[in-house]
């Protein structure tokens, strides 16, 4: 006997509500950009810890994900500069205690920052919603990172 489908067909989804249609609350969209700016201004100066670290891997990974919701986004070798600017970073931690973003990795990391607050203050919540569940999957290592590698220059996490 076949055991009946447990994946929701198109129907049975929930409808998205009102909420979820609009973009993030100003206040969260304005936290999220706080958040990011500080880390990388953290970091650019050499006070950070993998905390910053992270709120930047989850800025770049969004920003890749929501790519195409915003006019003028960044081009692919922008995140993927920006991502091993950040194992770099990681790296240098794990080798001598510093956590760092040298002057020549800072520039993709802001435009990119620049990008994520756009999306931040228009994307629609249920975008933002599925894109941070594909990062928590990636973060979790259950999924390979969510930009694309052109090379094997960029190291895997952990790496």
């Amino acid at each position: 006997m076949a055991r009946p489908s447990t994946k929701a067909s198109p129907s049975s989804r929930r409808p998205l509500t009102r909420a979820m249609l609009l973009p993030l609350p100003a206040a969260v969209a304005q936290t999220a950009s706080l958040q990011n700016h500080l880390a990388l201004e953290t970091l650019r100066h050499g006070y950070g810890a993998s905390t910053q670290v992270s709120f930047l891997f989850r800025a770049v990974f969004l920003t890749y994900l929501l790519r195409d919701r915003v006019k003028d986004c960044c081009g692919i070798e922008t995140f993927r500069n920006a991502e091993a600017a950040l194992y770099r970073c990681t790296r240098r931690a794990a080798d001598d205690g510093v956590w760092l973003l040298p002057e020549a990795d800072i520039h993709d990391l802001m435009l990119i920052l620049a990008v994520h607050d756009r999306q931040l203050a228009s994307v629609p919540t249920h975008a933002h919603d599925a894109a941070r569940a594909t990062v928590l999957r990636y973060a979790t290592g259950n999924e390979p990172s969510p930009i694309p590698q052109a090379d094997a220059n960029i190291p895997a996490p952990g790496g």
